[in-house]
């Protein structure tokens, strides 16, 4: 009776539609899989896409600036 109840058990899960393969050639490669994979990407290519281009922070000038002007130089 129980191994009847968890094999049902079982199978409702794997109906889920975030278990379902992308290909079937790759069985182990689900739905939750991609949008996991996908989320981490556009993750890392949105804060690497246009570095150079943004703005410094205001609490960031304060070291940018006698960075740059090597004329008076002193830390």
């Amino acid at each position: 009776m129980d191994l009847a109840i968890l094999s049902a058990q079982n199978n409702a899960r794997r109906d889920s539609w975030l278990d379902k393969p992308v290909f079937p050639w790759w069985p182990a490669f689900t739905i939750e899989i991609l949008i996991i994979v996908l989320i981490l990407g556009l993750t890392v290519f949105t804060r690497i896409y246009d570095l150079g281009a943004r703005t410094m922070s205001h609490d960031e000038i304060n070291h940018v600036v006698p960075a740059y002007s090597f004329g008076n130089y002193v830390y």
